[in-house]
């Protein structure tokens, strides 16, 4: 009868045990019996992190660890806080009295004796929407997300811990958070500040611990309140999945345990680029916002698709690190239903292996590498890449979290692709089964002995490999070393031995392959210091023994184990490991993925990453089309990912976005009524803010720009201002709310030249300077600069003032064609280098410039002359340098000061058609450089701040040499760091100079700039 009544109990264990279970229970529904899981059930499953430290572990293994500390640290005082610890709360106290802080005694109400819990970056959703919808928002918009950290210290009285960690936090100087009006049980809640007031911590007393809730924004604006209600909210109650990564989060022998959820880096990373986007667009000249939303987001698109979970092999991840004796550390993740077949078609049951003799290294490989990555799909950002470039430019575009997701998720995925843009060479070399041992009597290249061995299939080609041994026995380090190669076929395989000095049969034999073993290998590290002797750069090794390192398959876990000895003790170890059963769960994210709503969605992404691509990088006057295209392209897929549940939200909002973002580009460039086509089609789909915009442009007046065949060729990045205005043809005007220094002022080709002047002068006086947007010969969009017409100082001696005006009668200007007519003024009169200025071409005012170091131009004409007639004159005045501190020349819109009215003959404009420019030649203008420079510099910006978040050590100095071609365009371009360089710097930089278009060089031809940037953090 007793072993009858005990059967429920122990069936209740075996299903509870990881051997026992099919479908992984809910770890929260009895948490107190794993103190480890009750803390990670109280954190949530929104972290993309979870640290797990145990501190009731560290009296039981501080013996172990001291040596280990010691190793590390080289300190004796370290280790001798260590030791004198009696618990991990006083060896925190020792480590932080070594750095000149003071901690209590004891921490009243701490509970030593359950592990600590820090779940790192909370997420919300998946955040794609607020990605494209970010260039649809207001210039100024708040950030949508907060950085979330949770932290949950146990506690044997919750009360009593809240107390004392506040007098805690208090003694280090932060802040406590008081919110007017708002009751506050400081029993049992209270925050503090930090880094000024962009962040809360938050501590709430809650049942056996205290939870500590660290929240902060990149938003200054954010109100104390919000913070209170934010940092006080009870943490969500959810649902963990039993997986074998979070049974080895519970494990009972770690110190520390870190457990990865990878599926919530895609939109930690989208949050975090949004914030850098948001924070380059503060910083920016708000002509290039539409430039710098359109990079950054594609950008962002870039590692949208990079992890996906279409093609993932893992899921989570738990990493464990534990002492006894020998270091040990275990990597569990949680394979996927496409990472087990892998894994499963792949696994070899024999293969050569070492006989045992004594090596310095030795491995096996007992998966067959080519079954694996056919079995394999690849990153769906990688479907479409063509070069290997391709492939190493979106990780490095995406940032760390692209980084991390494809060791943790999907590497036999991208080995695929690495592969297929590798060529058949790389194929053949993948071999099914593999052995290597290395001896050696020394630490030089020509000391090395090494034998391979190694099976492929019987039809593989290993001609590459026979190269490969050819090219050791004659180049490199290794040349004049016998390499003997033997290759024999047996049954359906290829045997291939390879030796280096040594002959290799020798050292192999073939054997069985135990249950589930992927790889296996072994370093000798005490001989490895031997054979080094003294050399300083192989100290370290003379205090190890051995690294040992494993990698098998149980159930639908990959376990990749090492082991590290110290010296003098014994070998080290890899422990028979927990097994896990052949479990089944739901792999987050790829169910709406995989729908058919899904797989249109990452073809919406896709698309619209290559267009905001294209947008970036296209001339003003083409934005919009280009965009307004790829959004008609993408129609049908915006409609299949309507009509499914998974995708019908996202798809609706990133639709509304592009719309009115493309509407906003098509206005930009006065393209008024495509764009209004668009809004109305926007808005009959229930998009309020495009119904808004198109109720608003209708009401403004209507533009058509002058065109003119010669003009100012600058960079043509012109977007919208915060300062904006327009004149319309029969003088309606629309003003902005608030003027800045710069306004763009837009006037319609018909405008009469009176009203034009009256406007001009009527401006507030905080404008100093307007830019008058025109169309080039080719319809694109270039501007002129004009300075306000007001009193002036008289001309110092070197001045020049140039008069213009048209030619009476009406006649029609046309560009570089036309002759400029002037008087010699007074200012010239006795100057003999003055040239001879009775008839020339129109660049005779460049010819002007070079005698005359400042200058001013004023654009005068009958009231009634239209302003297309007035924008052609001021082409052919050339460009001044608006942006410059103290531009050598100015132009002004109306008549001159009465000291400088003009001679009895007027200088004139005059019509011929069969005349040609004179070419003028002579160095390139460097104002014209530092122009087009200062004006794209937020984008360079962007470039250094996106790098600085990965390596805050980045080189801040780099000099950019570029060549503008006949064109104005820039035909090359290549960045040298002045110190130790960051690849992603420089290819940022010279992707972002190619984009830029210069003034081109008079007489054609090309030049050869090399320009220094010196970037500062929080430039």
């Amino acid at each position: 009868m007793r072993n009858l009544r005990t059967l429920p109990l122990a069936a209740l264990l075996l299903v509870s045990s990881p051997a026992g279970c099919r479908r992984p229970a809910d770890p929260c529904a009895a948490p107190d019996r794993e103190p480890a899981a009750s803390m990670a059930c109280r954190l949530g499953d929104r972290h993309a992190m979870v640290l797990m430290l145990h501190a009731e572990r560290f009296a039981k293994t501080r013996k172990d660890l001291l040596p280990w500390i010691a190793l590390a640290v080289q300190g004796a005082r370290v280790e001798r806080a260590l030791t004198e610890a009696s618990d991990a709360w006083g060896a925190l106290r020792n480590l932080a009295a070594l750095a000149g802080r003071e901690f209590p005694e004891r921490l009243d109400g701490l509970d030593l004796e359950r592990p600590l819990a820090l779940g790192l970056f909370e997420t919300e959703g998946e955040a794609l929407a607020e990605a494209v919808e970010l260039l649809a928002a207001e210039p100024g918009a708040r950030m949508p997300f907060w950085e979330r950290h949770r932290l949950l210290v146990p506690a044997t009285d919750a009360k009593v811990l809240l107390g004392s960690l506040g007098a805690l936090l208090a003694r280090s100087g932060l802040a406590r958070l008081e919110v007017p009006g708002a009751p506050v049980d400081r029993e049992t809640w209270f925050a503090h500040e930090f880094a000024g007031d962009r962040g809360v911590l938050g501590l709430i007393a809650e049942e056996r611990h205290v939870r500590v809730e660290i929240a902060s924004r990149p938003d200054p604006e954010a109100e104390p309140a919000s913070a209170r209600e934010f940092s006080s909210a009870p943490a969500p109650a959810r649902t963990l999945t039993r997986t074998p990564a979070f049974q080895a989060l519970c494990r009972n022998d770690d110190l520390v345990t870190l457990y990865l959820r990878p599926w919530r880096f895609r939109s930690l990373s989208i949050q975090r680029s949004l914030s850098l986007i948001r924070s380059a667009l503060s910083a920016a000249d708000p002509s290039f916002r539409a430039t710098l939303l359109a990079q950054g987001v594609s950008e962002v698109l870039s590692g949208y698709l990079w992890m996906s979970p279409l093609g993932a092999e893992m899921d989570d991840t738990a990493i464990g690190l534990s002492f006894s004796g020998e270091l040990s550390l275990q990597r569990v993740s949680s394979l996927t239903e496409l990472g087990q077949r892998i894994f499963a078609v792949a696994r070899q049951k024999e293969g050569p292996a070492s006989t045992g003799e004594k090596a310095l290294a030795e491995g096996r490989l007992a998966i067959d590498l080519r079954r694996a990555l056919a079995a394999a799909e690849e990153p769906e950002a990688l479907r479409r890449a063509e070069t290997l470039e391709h492939v190493f430019m979106i990780p490095r575009e995406c940032g760390t979290f692209c980084l991390w997701y494809s060791p943790l998720c999907q590497w036999l995925g991208l080995g695929k692709a690495l592969l297929r843009l590798g060529g058949p060479k790389a194929a053949s070399l993948l071999p099914a089964a593999g052995a290597a041992v290395l001896t050696s009597t020394g630490m030089e290249f020509s000391q090395l002995r090494l034998a391979l061995a190694a099976d492929f299939p019987a039809d593989a080609d290993l001609a590459t490999l026979r190269e490969l041994a050819r090219a050791i026995e004659s180049e490199g380090a290794l040349r004049g070393s016998e390499v003997p190669l033997t290759i024999e076929k047996v049954r359906e395989r290829q045997e291939a031995l390879l030796g280096i000095n040594q002959d290799p049969r020798k050292f192999f034999v073939r054997r069985a392959i135990p249950e589930g073993l992927l790889a296996e290998a072994r370093i000798d590290l005490a001989e490895a210091a031997r054979l080094a002797g003294i050399q300083p750069e192989f100290a370290p090794l003379a205090s190890l023994s051995e690294l040992r390192c494993r990698l098998r398959v149980s159930g639908r876990a990959l376990v990749m184990e090492a082991a590290l000895g110290l010296a003098g003790t014994a070998k080290a170890r890899i422990e028979n490991g927990p097994e896990f059963a052949d479990s089944s769960w739901e792999s987050p994210g790829l169910a709406a993925e995989a729908s058919a709503g899904g797989r249109c969605l990452l073809e919406i992404v896709a698309g619209t990453q290559s267009a905001l691509r294209a947008v970036a990088m296209a001339d003003p006057a083409q934005k919009g089309v280009l965009l307004a295209e790829a959004i008609a392209d993408l129609e049908p897929r915006l409609s299949c990912a309507q009509k499914d549940e998974h995708t019908r939200a996202a798809a609706e909002r990133i639709a509304a976005a592009l719309s009115l973002f493309s509407a906003e580009l098509l206005l930009d460039d006065f393209s008024t009524e495509r764009a209004l086509a668009m809004l109305a089609a926007a808005c009959e789909k229930g998009n309020g803010r495009a119904c808004a915009r198109k109720e608003r442009e209708e009401k403004a007046p209507r533009i058509q720009l002058a065109e003119v065949g010669h003009g100012c060729a600058s960079s043509g990045a012109f977007g919208p201002r915060n300062a904006a205005a327009r004149l319309g043809a029969n003088g309606a005007t629309l003003l902005p709310d608030a003027f800045a220094e710069d306004l763009l002022l837009a006037i319609d080709r018909e405008a009469p030249f009176s009203s034009v002047a009256k406007l001009a002068s009527g401006l507030p006086p905080a404008v100093k300077t307007i830019e008058l947007p025109v169309r080039d010969g080719d319809g694109n969009r270039r501007a002129l600069f004009v300075t306000r017409s007001a009193a002036r100082p008289d001309p110092e001696p070197d001045e020049l003032v140039v008069l213009l005006r048209p030619t009476p009668g009406g006649a029609e200007l046309s560009g570089p064609g036309g002759t400029l007519a002037i008087d010699r003024p007074p200012e010239c009169q006795n100057r003999p280098e003055c040239p001879e200025m009775t008839r020339a071409v129109t660049d005779t005012v460049q010819k002007v410039k070079t005698h005359f170091p400042r200058g001013r131009l004023y654009l005068d004409a009958p009231a009634d002359t239209p302003w297309r007639r007035a924008a052609v004159l001021l082409a052919g005045a050339g460009c001044p340098e608006p942006f410059a501190e103290n531009p050598a020349w100015t132009v002004f819109l109306g008549p001159a000061p009465e000291r400088a009215a003009p001679p009895a003959q007027a200088p004139a404009l005059r019509d011929t058609r069969d005349g040609k420019p004179a070419l003028v030649t002579g160095p390139y203008n460097k104002e014209d450089i530092r122009r087009v420079i200062r004006m794209n510099l937020a984008r360079f910006r962007y470039c250094y701040e996106l790098v600085l978040m990965q390596d805050p050590a980045a080189s801040p100095a780099v000099d950019i040499r570029f060549t503008i071609g006949p064109k104005g365009t820039v035909i090359d371009a290549q960045a040298s760091p002045r110190k130790q360089g960051s690849p992603r710097l420089e290819a940022c930089l010279e992707k972002t100079i190619r984009q830029l278009r210069f003034p081109a060089p008079l007489g054609g031809g090309v030049v050869t700039v090399t320009y220094p940037f010196n970037f500062q953090p929080g430039d």
